[in-house]
């Protein structure tokens, strides 16, 4: 089960550091804005731009020192902020070096951390994690390893109403997704498994060269044209159309992972069933066998009773904890 929310803070001005991973970082300022704080946002890491990227998973010390100098500078903008609170999402790009400054700027300040992906996707956190008042993951093995707060991802306010198109479903599942780790063959696997669903597959890569650079290193992906992988990813309109018009999602977490995806929180809080490789989906108060179908990534199989069985609708207490509002409340204590 879910924490049970902090009692309520006085309305604050809040500095959130996050990365601009698919508006996720505008839909968080959005809510805190809501509950009537001041926010200013930073991207932790800098630049969203692919080489900037690249270059901070290869060379992360060069490039954590490139970001340290960039963020020293704009420690000035606080000098006229009222900040008392600092909210950092994940944190790839924050060093120790410019936290320990941010400290000594705001020592009055709460500074609380939260993990959208493990720690073995982030070596770096470890380094970082004891400047925190608090830290928060969505990786319930991390959770326990270092003793945590276990906070689920959220679901955004467009996706607590469900929708089913009158004319009927054109897909059996579908998905739409970053090419990634295993992605591509547990996809292709599903497919020569069940050749008589109609599925829908949409792959996004951010540049040509990433998808260059993947195609080199993973065999599967040598007959596949880039034409088939956009650099663009599909608009949300579309998303929701192409989700609405399937009767299940498939979501593929990164091997290292076990927190439950947004895809996960968002498809289930929609009423829309689920098919995951994640088996830790089980241990979620989300679950029951007629909303979610555990896939092995080696021989991914969905039988058609899942297709045919009624989706268990969620109670409004469960779809309300999965809120982006309660999230908030779960990290910084407002109601």
């Amino acid at each position: 089960m879910l924490s049970v929310p902090l009692q309520p803070q006085a309305q604050e001005h809040i500095l959130l550091v996050c990365p601009p991973v698919f508006s996720y970082h505008l839909s968080i300022k959005s809510e805190l804005e809501s509950l009537g704080h001041r926010v200013t946002w930073w991207n932790d890491r800098g630049s969203n731009s692919t080489p900037w990227k690249i270059g901070l998973r290869l060379m992360p010390n060069l490039f954590a020192a490139l970001l340290t100098t960039s963020f020293l500078k704009k420690l000035r903008l606080l000098q006229s902020l009222p900040v008392t609170r600092i909210l950092v999402v994940k944190g790839e790009g924050m060093s120790l070096k410019a936290l320990e400054a941010l400290r000594r700027q705001l020592p009055g300040a709460r500074f609380s951390l939260y993990f959208w992906d493990s720690v073995d996707n982030a070596p770096r956190a470890e380094q970082i994690m004891h400047l925190f008042d608090s830290v928060a993951t969505f990786d319930p093995v991390d959770a326990r390893r270092f003793g945590w707060l276990y906070r689920p991802l959220f679901a955004r306010r467009e996706s607590l109403t469900s929708s089913r198109p009158p004319e009927g479903f054109r897909f059996d599942w579908c998905f739409i997704g970053t090419l990634h780790s295993d992605r591509y063959r547990v996809v292709e696997r599903l497919r020569r498994s069940s050749p008589n669903r109609k599925g829908f597959v949409f792959w996004f890569a951010p540049s040509r060269l990433l998808i260059a650079i993947r195609v080199l290193s993973d065999w599967s992906l040598w007959r596949v044209s880039d034409r088939s992988i956009s650099t663009q990813a599909l608009p949300a309109g579309e998303v929701a159309k192409v989700s609405s018009d399937s009767r299940a999602i498939l979501d593929i977490e990164h091997p290292r992972q076990r927190g439950l995806t947004m895809r996960t929180v968002e498809t289930l809080v929609s009423g829309r069933k689920l098919i995951t490789t994640n088996r830790y989906i089980e241990d979620s108060d989300l679950y029951h066998p007629s909303r979610v179908h555990v896939i092995s990534r080696d021989a991914p199989c969905v039988p058609r009773s899942f297709f045919d069985t009624p989706f268990e609708p969620l109670s409004e207490e469960i779809r309300a904890a999965y809120s982006l509002r309660r999230w908030i409340t779960d990290l910084i204590g407002d109601r």
